[in-house]
């Protein structure tokens, strides 16, 4: 939102601009708005400062604390950057309503990953698979957490990329959205689920 608010440096030729024809000219009440627009300057430089100090993407040290208080994530022991991506995910999950996308986004964000994968299992169930580096104790916990309310995460596996195609490549039974190639450590799905997958 505060990208949308427009700060101007010129409050005071702008006021005079707006000025009815039979004002413009008259010294006096030149000399009038000028002195009633001076102090209006220093208050848009003021808001300018705020807007700068309460954006996320603007926030340093202290400043991302406070802001962590707001969104409901405490710093612990993240650096800013760190802490940063933290937070912006924390915003996320606020608004979140458990969707794939943003499912797929977190298990990402978990992992340090390039590339994840989601099957759906019948009736309510998910499974993702990730090619991250990263892989917390807790990471089927979080992703539990994270789902839309009746859907449980069942797996959470480390996979090796696989690309994502329309039709598969290896075998005419399996064009489901996603390629089974040999090693990758991805399952057959058997259960006629369809796979989400990021890049």
């Amino acid at each position: 939102m505060a990208q949308n608010i427009q700060i101007y440096d010129d409050v005071k030729e702008r006021t005079l601009a707006l000025l009815f024809g039979q004002f413009k000219g008259k010294d006096n009440w030149k000399t009038f708005i000028e002195i009633i627009t001076e102090p209006l300057q220093e208050l848009e430089y003021v808001f300018k400062d705020l807007l700068l100090e309460v954006s996320l993407s603007t926030a340093q040290g202290t400043q991302l604390d406070q802001l962590g208080e707001i969104i409901g994530l405490l710093r612990g022991s993240y650096n800013d950057k760190d802490y940063l991506e933290w937070l912006k995910f924390q915003i996320a999950l606020n608004r979140s309503a458990g969707e794939a996308e943003f499912l797929i986004s977190a298990l990402i964000l978990f992992t340090n990953a390039s590339y994840v994968q989601l099957i759906e299992e019948f009736p309510a169930a998910l499974s993702l698979f990730t090619n991250g580096n990263i892989i917390p104790n807790d990471l089927r916990e979080r992703m539990d957490d994270l789902a839309a309310g009746g859907v449980q995460v069942i797996y959470v596996a480390q996979a090796d990329i696989i690309p994502f195609t329309f039709e598969s490549e290896t075998s005419e039974d399996y064009g489901l959205g996603y390629d089974w190639i040999g090693g990758s450590g991805f399952p057959v799905d058997t259960g006629g689920g369809y796979a989400w997958a990021l890049p």
